[in-house]
């Protein structure tokens, strides 16, 4: 398996990149994340192979994520593994993406349409306690 412990499509960002009070979740949160380094696949194949198909090249990708914190209070837990305590609220986004030749900008963040968004504290696994 090529992909550490089989994850793949994940990425840690810097502590600094997020804007969140943690006990006052009403203000909104911003994720910022500028030139992070990516691999382009081309293809979902491919990505799933490694690259195998058709090589892979550097890219990098920035965006903007910012929730609103205006919503209705959400809860959940299962009383063993996982619980959070939220707001079900709005998030727009801005993403870019560049790599030698290419660029690619999405529309503003002011024309992105909230299908979900959910801003909370969680715990799950051995940090449920």
């Amino acid at each position: 398996m090529p992909f550490p412990n089989g994850l793949f499509w994940t990425r840690k960002v810097d502590a600094a990149s997020v804007k969140v009070d943690s006990a006052d979740l009403a203000n909104g949160a911003v994720m910022r994340v500028e030139e992070l380094d990516v691999i382009d696949y081309h293809t979902l194949l491919n990505s799933f192979m490694d690259g195998a198909l058709s090589g892979e090249e550097k890219a990098h990708v920035s965006y903007v994520i910012s929730w609103s914190g205006a919503g209705t209070p959400s809860a959940m837990n299962d009383g063993s593994e996982f619980r959070y305590q939220g707001i079900d609220t709005t998030a727009t986004v801005a993403w870019s993406a560049k790599k030698k030749g290419f660029r690619f900008d999405s529309d503003p963040a002011s024309t992105s349409f909230t299908n979900f968004a959910l801003l909370a504290n969680e715990r799950n696994g051995s940090f449920y306690s």
